[in-house]
């Protein structure tokens, strides 16, 4: 091709350019000036309205549904310190004994076979929501007589059965409150039962059956109960029982939740000196290997896995081996060379050959004698090099740029102890009972999370343990609530400082924001100024520079309240609004109104300066309703940047295959994961912040709109919803700007259908669309589709 020819062919090429951008600019004026919009908004640039605080695009991590043990947290066994047992409910303790894990239902019975008349007596309280029965006439364990209460909010009754009859139902006179000791005595005279409560008398009932005799029993049923002072007396007075009883203990017949057994052996529970809390696996074989295996592991070809189990060896001879399987198929394995007395750490490395996402780990002891296992562990080395986050869940929380992360709670903090999750791994206790389908490990803990938060650029909050179950041991609660601030922020010369430095993070975590306990309603807007008042005094006398969220709630007589009594001393109140996702485009109106209130008390108290903290707020679905929602109160927290500082919805993150409270924004199974509606919708909202709200006018409609604009000026964003059932023209323009905007792009979430939800099968059927729309003159039009919502980006 001669130099000629190519000069012609240029020449076309640019002549074509130009005439395509000629017809582009023609059309674009013809499009923009023949659509009739049914909508115009005008974005009134240099009238700022409020700021817009960043910190409501934040997130609240909590311990349930296996969002972080089990998820984010890289390790990928579950149950590793066999504290998981399936319906057994766990009983511990020595004056006063408590069962606080239990899923279903747990007795524990007590004294020889009662023959003679007697009265039974002891003294109970209920920290959570719960049935108490004290058991008379017990044949066996099945067989006997009870009389239960029931106390809490959603129910305060007491019930008398003769095995399954009941004889008599009634609401009890005096209540049977959460968190107070109540005595309980229960008399049995010849055929007839009466039984007292705090001196006072509940019920009497005849029994048709041949005189009471029979062995005692205290039975509990969900939640979390203590008891102590426990005696049996005869009717003269005579002391015939006053000890506390022998508490149940799981047999051969309980299983491992998350494992199962194999071999002809025998593997029980054992509270026979555990490595960490109150159990490790008894491992008995006979005649051939028996073990423990557990499934459902996601494995890479290619990638190295290492790990480790803790062993304590009686007997001789035998072996043990852990394997990486493919269904029946081993991968790898490694026979462990056990030996010596005592607890001892044994580590393995596998490398697998296939990609799986049913892999399984097996350990097996073929031998003589009896092995204890305790604390297992396989993690990724690549997930182990991302400070032991699963990467794909830390980069889809890192995606979303958090400002802050609230931890650890939500009601998981109202049992958690911070100290529990620090220092080794292998020395921390679990969570000390079952929450959202789990027991947490406590694997993941403070300097943890600060490795989170770090990571994704996000500011950490901490939620305080008041100890609002156990009001009579407040002290100790505010002594640890010091301990946990001066770990946090102390320096090299105080106690818990110097131990963070030596779990390894010399420099302190500075952390800022402290909220004093959770969803503390149950126990008096009164008590609960009292507790604000001495937690707070004791935390600022360490760091008076710290900022403290309080408790708030949907009642605005306890807002009310909180403000009078503790205004002063608190920077924020935290509040919770769960909606029907029926009520998507309703809701956020209703919660504006809310919040109005709110601010309108603080507005009049002089000297206050409180701000609104929705540290939990969601539609409860994963639907494309709940998308439209969190749209819409978003654009009601940008509304009110003057009062609402900062927001975090819930749930977080959530495995698939937990039952409870399926709404979270990031839902996953052991291999991938996929984005709710209201995580495209928070992810598209986040990125097109700016921090000043600015004037937008028009007749709205069905349109809920906010405009905000950068510091300089020159991007406005345009954040609507239209909640109607039908498609909307939309006209947007931007008089009297000094600057000549030239560039328009709509970001648009129409998935078309209000039950639309991503899957992990098809997790783009919600998704973000953008394109590039023609503006004119500071002009320009649109179509917004039913149910949909969109960003506006205008930009110089």
């Amino acid at each position: 091709m001669n130099k000629k020819t190519i000069g012609i062919l240029a020449g076309s090429f640019l002549l074509a350019g130009i005439l395509l951008w000629i017809c582009i600019g023609y059309f674009s004026r013809i499009s923009l000036a023949d659509i009739d919009p049914d909508v115009v908004l005008t974005i009134r640039s240099d009238k700022t309205l409020n700021e817009v605080d960043e910190r409501i695009y934040s997130q609240f991590l909590e311990h349930i549904c296996h969002s972080v043990d089990g998820g984010l947290h890289a390790e990928l066994i579950r149950n590793r310190s066999f504290e998981e047992m399936e319906g057994k409910g766990l009983w511990f303790g020595t004056g006063i004994i408590s069962q606080f894990i239990n899923d279903n239902c747990s007795t524990i019975f007590f004294g020889d076979s009662l023959s003679t008349n007697f009265e039974f007596l002891f003294s109970a309280r209920i920290l959570e929501f719960a049935v108490v029965s004290a058991i008379i006439n017990a044949k066996d364990i099945d067989n006997y007589s009870e009389c239960t209460f029931s106390a809490g909010y959603r129910s305060n009754f007491v019930t008398f059965c003769e095995g399954d009859t009941v004889l008599k139902r009634l609401n009890i006179p005096c209540r049977f409150e959460y968190f107070n000791w109540h005595d309980i005595r229960v008399r049995c005279e010849d055929r007839s039962t009466t039984v007292w409560c705090d001196d006072i008398q509940i019920i009497e009932v005849t029994s048709p059956d041949v005189p009471v005799s029979g062995m005692l029993g205290l039975r509990t049923m969900a939640g979390a109960v203590q008891f102590r002072d426990i005696k049996v007396r005869d009717l003269s007075g005579g002391l015939l029982f006053s000890s506390v009883p022998e508490l149940p203990f799981p047999t051969d017949e309980t299983e491992f939740t998350h494992w199962e057994s194999y071999g002809s052996g025998k593997i029980i529970p054992s509270n026979k000196e555990p490595l960490n809390s109150g159990f490790c696996a008894a491992i008995t074989s006979q005649d051939s290997e028996t073990g423990l295996r557990q499934n459902g592991i996601c494995i890479q070809k290619g990638e190295a896995y290492s790990g480790s189990v803790w062993i304590q060896r009686f007997g001789e001879g035998g072996k043990i081996t852990v394997r990486l399987l493919d269904g029946s198929l081993v991968l790898d394995e490694t026979v462990l060379p056990v030996n010596g007395d005592g607890w001892n750490e044994y580590d393995y490395v596998f490398e697998s050959n296939v990609d799986s996402d049913s892999a399984s780990i097996q350990i097996g002891f073929d031998g003589t004698g009896t092995v204890w296992l305790d604390q297992i562990s396989l993690i990724s080395e690549e997930w182990a090099e991302n400070d032991n986050l699963r990467v794909d869940l830390a980069d889809a929380i890192e995606s979303i740029r958090p400002i802050l992360i609230r931890w650890p709670g939500g009601a998981f903090a109202s049992f958690y102890n911070w100290k529990d999750g620090i220092g080794p791994i292998e020395e921390r206790s679990v969570y000390p009972k079952p929450r959202w389908d789990g027991m947490d490990t406590n694997a993941f803990g403070t300097d943890e999370f600060m490795m989170l938060c770090e990571r994704v650029g996000a500011e950490p909050v901490l939620v305080i343990n008041v100890g609002q179950f156990t009001p009579d041991e407040r002290d100790s609660y505010i002594q640890n609530a010091s301990d946990w601030l001066e770990y946090c922020n102390g320096s090299s010369d105080t106690h818990w400082g110097s131990v963070r430095i030596e779990n390894g993070h010399p420099e302190p975590h500075n952390v800022r924001y402290w909220e004093i306990d959770n969803e503390v309603w149950d126990i008096g807007i009164d008590e609960y100024s009292t507790i604000l008042h001495e937690f707070i005094s004791a935390l600022r006398s360490i760091a008076p520079d710290i900022e403290i969220i309080a408790c708030g709630s949907r009642s605005f007589d306890w807002n009310l309240e909180l403000i009078h009594t503790a205004g002063e001393i608190i920077d924020y109140i935290s509040m919770h609004h769960y909606e029907n996702p029926e009520e998507f485009a309703s809701a956020p109106a209703e919660r504006e109104k809310d919040l109005l209130e709110v601010a309108a008390v603080i507005s009049e108290m002089p000297g206050i300066d409180i701000g609104l903290f929705y540290s939990e707020w969601n539609a409860d679905c994963t639907d494309w309703r709940t998308g439209l929602y969190a749209a819409g109160i978003l654009n009601v927290f940008e509304r009110n940047g003057d009062i609402v500082k900062i927001s975090s919805p819930a749930l977080f993150l959530r495995h698939v295959d937990s039952e409870p409270w399926n709404n979270a924004l990031v839902n996953f199974d052991n291999n991938t994961w996929f984005p709710a509606p209201n995580y495209v919708v928070m992810k598209l909202w986040r990125e097109s912040y700016a921090p000043n709200r600015v004037s937008v006018d028009g007749h709205i409609g069905f349109i809920d709109a906010v405009a905000t604009s950068t510091e300089d000026g020159e991007t406005l964003y345009l954040k609507m919803i239209n909640t109607a059932d039908s498609l909307i023209a939309v006209g947007v323009e931007t008089p009297n700007s000094e600057i000549g905007y030239s560039d328009a792009e709509l970001s648009l979430i129409a998935p078309g259908d209000l039950h639309a939800e991503n899957t992990l099968d098809n997790p783009d059927s919600v998704k973000v669309e953008t394109r590039a729309i023609g503006i004119q003159d500071n002009y320009t039009l649109f179509e917004l589709p039913a149910f949909s919502a969109a960003v506006l980006k205008i930009s110089d």
